[in-house]
């Protein structure tokens, strides 16, 4: 039989085990409270920081080239460094200009023009402006006017489909027409199409050559061209030819 003493120190020992169960309790959840909020104060820090975007627009003359970047931002950020930090978008040797978009460069008559708050950017000493978090960038294809009588040269745009197979060379290029140009003046004029000696097929697509293993299809204006003489049909001011690249397995 117990005594009052016995049962009064027993009584004691259980009071002390609860406090330190409901005290490590407490610890465990305090740990866990702190560990969520400092992980959603890490998180909410990412996503405040302060960033200014820019658009890519190829418009209709690289319509596969359009993007919305968001660039960190940070105090003396040049316009230059913004468009180099993109890593889609090199600049010219000398700095005043854009050489190309994505790999994507234009011809004579085109060129790649950055807008900075809806006015165009002309001089090379601009791409040194700093940046301030509310501005707006945009990089655009833009269409050169000819002479001074403000028309532009006609051109026709070649879209390049290299399917699964050659999927970085897949685009769409504005090429300058000229009158009673034909398929093969117009793949002369572009770099990506390689043509045989004597004109009368494609030989290489991109840095890739063609082998048995592949066939072109060819389509001008939506039409399947099938004829042999192709590369010798004529070609008119605004028509769209597609070269689509395929295994001769496939249908």
């Amino acid at each position: 039989m117990r005594t009052p003493q016995q049962h009064k120190r027993k009584t004691g020992w259980i009071c002390c085990l609860l406090a330190l169960f409901v005290m490590g309790c407490s610890t465990e959840a305090n740990v866990a409270e702190y560990t969520s909020r400092s992980s959603q104060q890490v998180q909410s820090s990412e996503t405040s920081k302060p960033q200014v975007e820019l658009v890519i627009d190829g418009g209709t003359y690289v319509p596969n080239v359009k993007d919305r970047v968001q660039i960190d931002w940070y105090e003396k950020l040049t316009l230059r460094e913004a468009l180099l930090s993109t890593g889609k978008i090199k600049m010219n040797e000398d700095g005043a200009g854009i050489a190309s978009v994505v790999d994507v460069g234009l011809d004579s008559k085109t060129k790649w023009s950055v807008m900075l708050n809806d006015k165009e950017i002309t001089a090379r000493q601009s791409y040194d402006s700093v940046i301030s978090l509310n501005d707006k960038i945009t990089v655009y294809a833009k269409k050169l006017d000819v002479g001074t009588s403000g028309s532009t040269e006609p051109s026709v745009t070649l879209t390049i489909d290299g399917g699964a197979e050659l999927n970085e060379v897949s685009n769409s290029y504005l090429i300058p027409w000229k009158q009673s140009d034909t398929l093969a003046g117009v793949f002369a004029e572009f770099d990506l199409v390689k043509l045989s000696e004597d004109k009368q097929r494609i030989v290489q697509f991109g840095k890739h050559e063609l082998d048995e293993k592949y066939k072109v299809n060819l389509k001008v204006n939506g039409e399947q061209v099938q004829n042999k003489d192709v590369l010798n049909m004529t070609i008119n001011a605004n028509d769209h030819i597609i070269l689509e690249l395929k295994p001769k397995t496939s249908s």
